[in-house]
């Protein structure tokens, strides 16, 4: 295991053990919900980036940071049902029933409850269970015929919306449509309980009973068109290579592959090569350590000192906004070159002077987007109490 965790090169890419960290947490789930799938005898199956990682690189494509996989519906309904029993902590099997916080559409995560991954999408919405995770994508039959198709997509998609706007405050950042349609769908939400629509996305989903096609419906489907599998390509499975195990891939996951993304056996150029999860990712803190945080930050603040680290762009930003109310006592920077100026009146010091100050009195705020390395470097000068100021989901 210590020699999973180091860095390493792949592909020409330099995964860092903080990416390995995350990836040893993701492995470990999928390994529990492998051993409670084969005890119970439920069907799944590599999915997305991991099933290229499979076929490709015999584990994680280098560059990529979940891990994805499918499920019938049938066998997803028996896995609801036992989950309490099988996934005790830290893991937790999130669904719209076990975590009503949080909406899904068409997709579940078991998650690890000791870890922290905080999408942008939460930032503004501390709800539900934010640890580290592995999605579980359910196939669903969806009709042959192209009219009788395109209703069913079209109430997925619109329902889909309608839960998304009543679960989250900032849908508008998230949602890609017009302020309009917005209002419009904001009106027709608050006539409707939550429950109600999640009943009326259910039946879309499950209403095509039997089909030659299977596909995700998965939350993005209210921004595009979801593939068209043959459902013969789930018909059976074989195990395949990722990391140190063994998982099942569909017999026809060629056909799959090709569909999803076209010539996957082609690395993708240099460029492309980067992750596509952001967020506040911590795999040795529990989320809950990092909402307890947001709270206490803001509470009894008189007396104490407010230092913030990071003496760039978000500093000017937070001074420009909360400046005033929760003025910082002093900034300090790892860039030796800003210690003794200043930022907007506000001095520059070297990390240390943290240390001058009692854990007690001290609120200590992270302004940069080397966010994950300096929570790293606080943790080494024994300091576990911060709080990410993070308000703009680019930052991440």
């Amino acid at each position: 295991m210590n020699n999973f965790l180091k860095e390493e090169t792949r592909c020409e890419y330099k995964i860092s053990e903080d990416i390995k960290a995350v990836w040893h947490v993701q492995l470990d789930l999928l390994e529990k919900f492998k051993a409670v799938c084969e005890r119970n005898n439920l069907k799944y199956y590599l999915a997305g980036g991991s099933l290229i990682g499979s076929v490709r690189h015999q584990g994680f494509i280098p560059w990529d940071d979940d891990i994805d996989l499918f499920m019938p519906r049938k066998e997803f309904e028996k896995l609801k049902e036992i989950a309490a029993n099988e996934f005790k902590k830290p893991y937790f099997l999130q669904t719209e029933e076990s975590d009503p916080d949080i909406f899904l559409g068409s997709f579940a995560r078991l998650r690890n409850s000791n870890t922290t991954h905080i999408e942008p999408l939460y930032i503004d919405n501390h709800k539900g269970n934010l640890g580290i995770w592995i999605d579980i994508c359910i196939l669903d039959y969806i009709h042959e015929k192209p009219s009788e198709r395109q209703k069913q997509i079209q109430k997925i998609r619109y329902y889909q919306r309608l839960l998304f706007i009543k679960t989250y405050r900032n849908s508008e950042r998230f949602l890609e449509i017009s302020p309009f349609y917005l209002r419009i769908l904001k009106t027709i939400a608050s006539f409707y309980s939550k429950s109600r629509i999640k009943d009326l996305l259910h039946q879309a989903l499950t209403c095509c009973k039997k089909s030659k096609y299977v596909t995700s419906f998965s939350y993005h489907t209210f921004r595009y068109l979801p593939y068209l599998y043959d459902a013969k390509d789930f018909a059976k499975a074989f195990p395949m290579p990722f990391e140190r195990l063994k998982v099942p891939v569909p017999v026809g996951y060629d056909n799959i592959l090709r569909l999803q993304y076209g010539d996957y056996t082609t690395l993708p150029p240099v460029e492309k090569r980067v992750p596509h999860h952001t967020g506040i990712i911590d795999p040795y803190i529990p989320y809950k350590n990092y909402l307890l945080n947001f709270e206490w930050f803001l509470d009894g603040l008189a007396g104490k000192s407010i230092v913030v680290f990071g003496a760039g762009k978000m500093l000017e930003y937070y001074l420009d906004h909360e400046g005033k109310k929760y003025p910082p006592e002093f900034a300090v920077d790892n860039d030796e070159k800003k210690w003794g100026s200043n930022v907007k009146g506000i001095p520059v010091k070297q990390p240390q002077s943290i240390l001058a100050i009692p854990k007690d009195n001290l609120r200590l705020l992270i302004c940069s987007i080397y966010y994950r390395e300096i929570a790293k470097q606080l943790r080494e000068m024994g300091i576990d109490n911060y709080y990410i100021y993070v308000q703009n989901k680019d930052w991440l």
